[in-house]
């Protein structure tokens, strides 16, 4: 995966910033646990991740979170790129009952537009009842 640039912030809302984004490049979105930069684009967000899961839109404090300071972690056993992160999800805000976690998904390149700082793409957020079986929990 070949990403140009990160698109610079120009907001204190990350979530703005890439609804505004006009450049079709990632945005900065968090740090992950080793303070790693995870960007999201607004083609992903709104194309792919909207589009299939219409549902995690009024959770995006949740999924930065999850991504920060995650319940679990897991390498992803198809592709030791990705890491799968888990935030529980509160009973009370589940928007179905077997919506136990929300999964985000995030691969991690080393993009030379980035000097090959490792870098995390967010590909995936979803609803989940469990952690994925047979991944290993770092």
């Amino acid at each position: 995966m070949r990403m140009k640039q990160q698109a610079q912030p120009s907001s204190d809302d990350p979530w703005q910033d890439i609804l505004e984004d006009t450049s079709g490049l990632p945005v900065f979105l968090t740090d992950d646990p080793e303070g790693m930069p995870v960007c999201l684009s607004k083609v992903v967000w709104t194309d792919h991740i909207l589009l299939r899961h219409p549902e995690v839109e009024s959770f995006k404090g949740l999924i930065v979170s999850t991504i920060a300071d995650p319940d679990s972690r897991q390498r992803d056993p198809e592709d030791d790129r990705v890491l799968l992160y888990y935030g529980v999800i509160p009973e009370d805000c589940r928007p179905f009952r077997k919506a136990l976690f929300l999964r985000v998904v995030v691969k991690y390149v080393y993009p030379p537009e980035r000097q090959g700082q490792r870098t995390g793409l967010i590909s995936a957020v979803y609803f989940v009842d469990r952690v994925k079986k047979g991944a290993e929990t770092i």
